[in-house]
């Protein structure tokens, strides 16, 4: 499978801040074995959650992170939306909901611009 992998620029600070190096490239071949991985998350347009290992702090996917992303195959890409640590934020709040929503919204258009 072909994907190229789109990082918000919060995703890419968030990831940059962890200790673990290897951090990000677990999370892409994660997606990469199961593009459906995770749940979808209600009122946000397509974005899945999913659990990953905080090995910084010994924590394995219940109390690690939490990964936000949308994969889009019409367009090969999998956009990387949001980290969380689940110790810092249990859920996403209504609001922020709103906002990926919009940014789902966004790149779906743009997938759907390229592809005519």
């Amino acid at each position: 499978m072909i994907r190229t992998f789109v990082e918000t620029d919060i995703f890419k600070t968030l990831v940059d801040q962890e200790n673990d190096k290897s951090l990000e490239a677990t999370i892409k071949n994660d997606i990469l074995e199961n593009p459906s991985r995770g749940d979808v998350i209600s009122g946000t347009g397509g974005v899945r959650k999913f659990r990953v290992s905080d090995k910084s702090r010994g924590k394995g996917k219940r109390g690690g992170f939490r990964v936000l992303y949308v994969d889009l195959p019409k367009c090969e890409k999998t956009y990387l939306l949001f980290l969380y640590n689940k110790d810092e934020l249990e859920n996403i709040s209504s609001d922020q909901k709103k906002a990926l929503k919009k940014i789902v919204e966004g790149v779906k258009n743009e997938c759907e611009k390229k592809k005519n």
